[in-house]
């Protein structure tokens, strides 16, 4: 009969070799990642633990250890364990993270969240590529506009893919024609997109309604809007720096304010 080697599946390891773990998150958690080794000497297979405390900046949080006793990796889990205050990540998106043998590559990599804990070869590109996105709110103001105003930035370690929103735009009682456009920038604060622009005056209200997959541009009537204007949007994830911003280029008095409510798809990515 054939014989069969105790270290015919998995990742072999030697005693002593490092391994790390890494995670990006929005969310402030505590990830354990656990491994089965089975020792090549024999001696019955050993679990191999790491935890690690996840900051909720989308940074780079990482821990390291040395392996206990070489042997053969068959089988690797990383989940989340929230400790006190801290909470899981509910939604796919929000908490990416890595485990890797720093001299022999990568064991496992993708998004942690309920119902899925990244496995060993399981190699999940970050980003809209490898599927569905955390459904984000990003909301401004209200606030007051002079020249201009962010709206929206993606954050570093984000990706963005715009989903739908609402600008509010009310004019003060200062007669004036205003000149004011919502236009959507690179992180070098190049203008992309443009919605249509609208040329309120005193006390008026001007709002603009966008959406991926959304009406054509148009004018229409959306409840206490003077002037209103509803958008279809690009349909594309962008990378951190790019804005939602607001250009009044008259710039009347200072004293117009504006308010924002959307959605967003955010990926949180390696950076």
């Amino acid at each position: 009969m054939p014989s069969f080697s105790r270290e015919g599946v998995g990742v072999a390891v030697e005693e002593n070799d490092p391994i790390q773990l890494q995670a990006w998150s929005s969310v402030a958690t505590t990830l354990l990642a656990s491994l089965r080794i089975r020792p090549r000497d024999g001696s019955p297979t050993y679990s191999f633990q790491l935890e690690l405390t996840v900051t909720n900046d989308r940074l780079t949080s990482s821990i390291g250890r040395q392996i206990d006793n070489g042997g053969v990796i068959d089988s690797v889990m990383i989940q989340a364990t929230p400790k006190g205050t801290q909470a899981a990540p509910t939604q796919r998106g929000q908490c990416y993270a890595q485990l890797q043998l720093m001299h022999g590559g990568c064991l496992a990599c993708g998004y942690v969240y309920p119902g899925h804990q990244p496995a060993l070869n399981e190699f999940v590109e970050p980003g809209p590529a490898g599927g569905s996105g955390a459904i984000t709110r990003v909301i401004f103001g209200p606030g007051t506009i002079t020249t201009g105003r962010v709206l929206g930035v993606v954050p570093t370690g984000a990706l963005w893919r715009w989903l739908a929103g609402v600008i509010t735009y009310t004019d003060s009682a200062t007669i004036g024609a205003r000149s004011s456009n919502p236009v959507f920038r690179d992180a070098l604060g190049n203008s992309y997109f443009l919605l249509p622009r609208a040329a309120g005056t005193a006390s008026q209200v001007d709002k603009w309604t966008f959406s991926v997959g959304g009406g054509g541009e148009s004018t229409l009537t959306i409840p206490s809007g003077t002037n209103s204007f509803e958008t279809s949007i690009f349909d594309r994830a962008v990378i951190a720096g790019h804005d939602l911003f607001l250009i009044d280029a008259n710039a009347i008095d200072g004293l117009d304010t504006c308010q924002f409510e959307g959605q967003v798809e955010e990926w949180v990515v390696p950076n």
